[in-house]
């Protein structure tokens, strides 16, 4: 069984769930968890499947966001189950179709400022489940407080602390 291992080279986090422009996701209902990550620079470094993982949606206006859930059930530090992903401001040519399948360590696509973003990094919220979740609905929904977050029903929305460990992938 794979470990979610965490997708970026470095550990760099540009803005917390709960700091912020995200502070209206993580206390409003529903609620996520997103995390601005970025490289060691202001580059644009790449995202690397932190497990085998597939593009479940690309949407590709605006924020540029993608979809993606693990293969099979991973090992996370929240326990064992299915592991997704939401990524938003990478280029759309870096996105692949929807069906493509990423394998561990595979560069997926690297952090960019698309969707107003003021400088490069990928804005990510994790997403876990016990049982593999189809992708119905926009896989977004607006909370109480204005903010659109991950909404895939029946999927617990995690921190990246649960969902992925430190190791390099």
């Amino acid at each position: 069984m794979q470990k979610a291992l965490f997708p970026m080279k470095d550990h760099r986090v540009t803005c917390a769930y709960n700091k912020g422009v995200h502070r209206k996701h993580s206390t409003g209902s529903p609620k996520d968890y997103p995390t601005d990550l970025a490289g060691a620079d202001s580059g644009r470094d790449w995202f690397r499947a932190p497990c085998d993982m597939i593009v479940l949606r690309r949407y590709t206006q605006a924020s540029h966001a993608i979809w993606l859930r693990s293969v099979n059930k991973v090992k996370t530090p929240n326990g064992v189950g299915y592991l997704y992903i939401m990524s938003e401001h990478q280029d759309n040519k870096e996105m692949k179709p929807v069906g493509k399948i990423y394998k561990q360590g595979e560069k997926c696509f690297r952090e960019g400022r698309n969707g107003n973003a003021s400088g490069n990094h990928l804005h990510i919220s994790c997403g876990f489940s016990k049982k593999k979740k189809p992708l119905n609905g926009t896989g977004w929904k607006r909370n109480n407080k204005g903010a659109w977050v991950l909404h895939i029903p029946g999927v617990t929305n995690i921190t990246i602390s649960k969902a992925f460990f430190k190791e390099d992938a």
